[in-house]
């Protein structure tokens, strides 16, 4: 049977998590501390994975139905939706990483004292009128 908002709302913590499922793999895994995370259960090449679509309610039922029809659409097409998770948050992380750099973009490994330098240096430069050091 299907979940609703409100057996979700009215699910309350006990001496052991459990789970509230949806259909599809989807559940509602309910912890002893009161968090409310939604999981998906499938297999993928023989093999069973678990995939997390975030903590209610942060992400709602119709949100994680949806998110469920797309790993499930993934997985149609022969693709791991895990893998292709953490290649999704890979690239998110490498395009935060991209600093300007003389005018160019340019993609290199993020360095913080390299960072730090940088934004010293241009602080002093456009404050004091002072050139920097490593220029």
């Amino acid at each position: 049977m299907a979940l609703s908002e409100f057996k979700i709302s009215k699910a309350k913590s006990q001496d052991k998590p459990y789970k509230l499922a949806d259909g599809g793999g989807l559940f509602l895994l309910v912890n002893r501390g009161g968090s409310k995370l939604w999981r998906q259960k499938y297999r993928h090449m023989g093999k069973e994975r678990l995939l997390s679509h975030g903590q209610y309610p942060d992400v709602t039922l119709a949100q994680a139905r949806q998110k469920r029809d797309e790993a499930r659409a993934q997985l149609a097409d022969g693709r791991d939706p895990v893998v292709e998770k953490k290649l999704a948050q890979i690239n998110a992380e490498t395009q935060s990483r991209t600093v300007r750099h003389q005018g160019f973009w340019v993609q290199r490994p993020f360095n913080l004292g390299e960072c730090l330098a940088y934004l010293v240096g241009f602080i002093m430069q456009r404050t004091c009128g002072v050139a920097s050091a490593e220029t």
